[in-house]
């Protein structure tokens, strides 16, 4: 079955205490990401699942005066980035102030911090903002008075590594865009709005890459508003395609329809058959051992394919998962080889899997 995964970001804990069917639902989840707040809840989710790994949920590049630890922050000025006119820097979007993680300070209290937390039994972080580099256009300044930084992306790869060396076997995961060393500088990442921030094919190579090196790839829509069955089985469907190893996970948020849950993440689909392929056109295919996987990867175009005798009408970003009898895998019978060279062992050895 596939790994799927749930964000539960700001849920209350008294309204959780007052449902304890939301908690069993999170406990369907393989993975799932929450504030520390709900640490009381660990021991009832693991006592349903006790394979779910449960991390916390960790800013480390943004700070407000919603964090229990804010007043311990908000006294060290120096731990704060500043525009030139020497006001803190204020995400335009957020309203965080900016953290300077250059600061080795800053770094020992993010990682004292999660420390702290993880005694509490957490398998690990969440690590949201891991920017690729410092966008000098999120704040509420204009654009000229934010200083530059180039060396933002270097250090970011040494806070992470910082990081993942102080928490040792707990997982780190990265909320990043970045696919080229982020992910390996700690446990891996998550790609918030995949398939859809970067082109298509490119993610689902990003996601067989990471996956497949071992190392977790959180494939996350986060499509709110537009959490139709179409986009849930178009998103679900390009993960299917890249799909590569046991660390790979599926999967949304606990507002999301359905509480980002469908019945289709639990198929079995057996083991894959080989990558991806291209039906035709912008109709991709990938091969399970009981179900076959066909993506329309087009914004304009419709398809229909025919599978044992069955056609299917694909819409547009959509996708289909359709049941079927995988033809028998060739198997390879070792013939009895005596007195044979290399090249014509060679030789005998690809006639028999032909």
């Amino acid at each position: 079955m596939v790994k799927k995964f749930i964000t539960a970001w700001g849920a209350d804990p008294v309204e959780l205490a007052a449902h304890p069917e939301i908690v069993e639902h999170l406990a369907r989840f393989d993975l799932l990401s929450v504030f520390f707040n709900l640490d009381s809840f660990i021991p009832r989710i693991k006592s349903l699942n006790p394979n779910c790994k449960i991390i916390g949920y960790r800013d480390i590049m943004g700070a407000n005066e919603n964090l229990e630890d804010w007043s311990e922050i908000n006294q060290h000025e120096d731990w704060f980035l500043h525009d030139l006119n020497g006001e803190r820097l204020v995400n335009k979007n957020w309203g965080w102030c900016c953290l300077d993680i250059r600061n080795q300070e800053v770094r020992d209290h993010q990682v004292n911090y999660m420390r702290n937390k993880l005694v509490l039994g957490f398998d690990g972080v969440f690590t949201d903002d891991v920017w690729t580099h410092f966008w000098r256009n999120q704040w509420t300044v204009d654009e000229s008075l934010v200083p530059e930084i180039p060396e933002w992306h270097d250090e970011m790869r040494s806070f992470l590594q910082y990081i993942k060396r102080q928490l040792g076997n707990n997982l780190v995961i990265a909320n990043t865009p970045n696919d080229a060393d982020y992910p390996y500088d700690c446990d891996g990442k998550a790609e918030e709005r995949f398939p859809y921030a970067w082109p298509v094919l490119e993610e689902i190579n990003a996601l067989n890459v990471i996956s497949g090196a071992g190392k977790y790839y959180l494939a996350w829509p986060r499509l709110w508003e537009n959490w139709t069955e179409q986009e849930f089985l178009y998103s679900f469907g390009c993960f299917l395609l890249g799909v590569n190893g046991n660390n790979a996970h599926y999967g949304t948020d606990l507002w999301a329809s359905q509480m980002g849950y469908y019945s289709q993440m639990d198929y079995d689909f057996g083991g894959a058959r080989g990558a991806c392929y291209v039906v035709e056109g912008d109709l991709y295919g990938r091969d399970f051992d009981n179900y076959k996987v066909l993506v329309n990867l087009s914004t304009t175009q419709a398809y229909s394919v025919e599978v044992e005798g069955v056609t299917y009408n694909i819409p547009a970003h959509s996708g289909v998962i359709v049941p079927w009898e995988a033809p028998p895998k060739k198997s390879l019978v070792k013939p009895v080889l005596v007195g044979l060279g290399l090249l014509e062992l060679t030789a005998v050895i690809a006639k028999a899997g032909t």
